[in-house]
């Protein structure tokens, strides 16, 4: 009888009548059992579950990542175990001065093991090169959102330099011609990849890149705000921002002055986040995911990654489609003059015949400043 209501428990098929079946489980619902998952994985030697290190859950796009890995996690009925660093909340932006980093990684992902998961994933809050590798247990170890300095591991990143390629074309083909840029933090992997993605758009269309319209900016609002008075300054009749909240704060800023979204000056940002939409006009924006709402693909992509390792599968593509997204905040130029409201400031532009070369010398400039 003991093995029965045992095999009847681990819900093992076939192990006892209808009735039995039913007889147990609702004595076992009246004593309010909970069956020993952790005792169970180290009996079948498997837990069906994987671990997920992340640098900061309150950064936007983390949520997103994981409720894609959880989402194609339950395809194949495995669960997420969570460990979050803190980095950002303890942090701020400032990632170089974080000396016990690999320790508070070592910590969670020491715990994670000891949990027993079979695979392991790192989610970076900020796009850039990591340093530090896991221990060498054998445990499959995926990265998403930021690139291992060990380039044997595999990681998922979104495909940013065709995004902004493709944002950097479709407003040449509007008539822009004078497009202000706010980027990134400089060591952010991300901003590197627009950067150089929107530089090949220009090129094309043999504009000469203007390193007076590109400010450098750290993803916030408030720095999207004062870019925007500088950039406007400068004539430029198209903002680009790496980041829907800073083309948010250009946003507050132009009706603040009564400059005319989408007619008097055209804005485009970049994640495709729920914010563009909380507008009038919505924000033009873009991911390098193909699929409107943020990161939501490199979830998925992550997920599937891990777990072709786990089941030691070849490994999936890591770098995800890119989508467009045109709103009204975007405009086209008809007759040179979208543009009318602050005088045109000459500054010092060049051409580069590489896109390497262009972005090397941009940040040689940001040096010297």
């Amino acid at each position: 009888m003991d093995k029965t209501v045992s095999n009847v428990l681990n819900q093992k098929p076939g192990s006892a009548s209808p009735e039995k079946v039913e007889k147990v489980l609702k004595v076992a619902k009246s004593l309010n059992y909970r069956p020993n998952y952790l005792a169970q994985s180290l009996k079948r030697q498997r837990s069906s579950s994987i671990g997920i290190i992340a640098e900061d859950l309150t950064v936007s796009q983390t949520a997103e990542i994981i409720n894609g890995i959880e989402e194609y996690c339950e395809e194949y009925d495995y669960e997420a175990l969570l460990a979050n660093m803190r980095l950002f909340k303890r942090y701020g932006n400032n990632l170089s001065a974080i000396p016990e980093r690999s320790v508070l990684f070592n910590r969670a992902f020491d715990n994670l093991v000891s949990k027993q998961v079979e695979g392991c994933i790192y989610i970076g809050y900020h796009g850039r090169e990591v340093s530090f590798s896991p221990p060498d247990t054998g445990l499959p170890f995926v990265y998403t959102y930021c690139v291992p300095k060990d380039k044997s591991y595999p990681y998922v990143l979104s495909d940013d330099e065709n995004a902004s390629l493709e944002i950097g074309r479709a407003l040449i083909s509007m008539g822009h011609r004078r497009i202000g840029i706010i980027s990134g933090p400089v060591n952010s992997f991300n901003s590197q990849k627009r950067l150089v993605g929107i530089q090949q758009a220009l090129f094309e269309a043999s504009i000469p890149y203007n390193v007076g319209t590109t400010v450098i900016g750290d993803w916030t609002r408030e720095c999207g705000y004062h870019a925007a008075s500088q950039l406007l300054s400068q004539g430029v009749t198209a903002i680009y921002a790496f980041s829907d909240k800073m083309i948010s704060g250009v946003y507050t800023y132009c009706i603040e002055h009564r400059i005319s979204v989408g007619k008097d000056i055209s804005l485009f940002g970049f994640d495709d986040s729920d914010i563009v939409h909380a507008y009038t006009p919505p924000l033009a924006s873009s991911t390098g995911n193909g699929t409107q709402g943020g990161r939501a693909c490199i979830g998925p992509a992550t997920g599937k990654n891990c777990l072709h390792k786990v089941s030691c599968a070849s490994l999936y593509d890591s770098c995800a489609s890119v989508g467009l997204f045109h709103r009204g905040s975007i405009a086209w130029i008809s007759d040179g003059t979208l543009f009318r409201h602050f005088s045109l400031r000459h500054s010092v532009q060049f051409k580069a015949k590489k896109t390497s070369l262009l972005f090397l010398l941009f940040y040689l400039n940001v040096l010297e400043r």
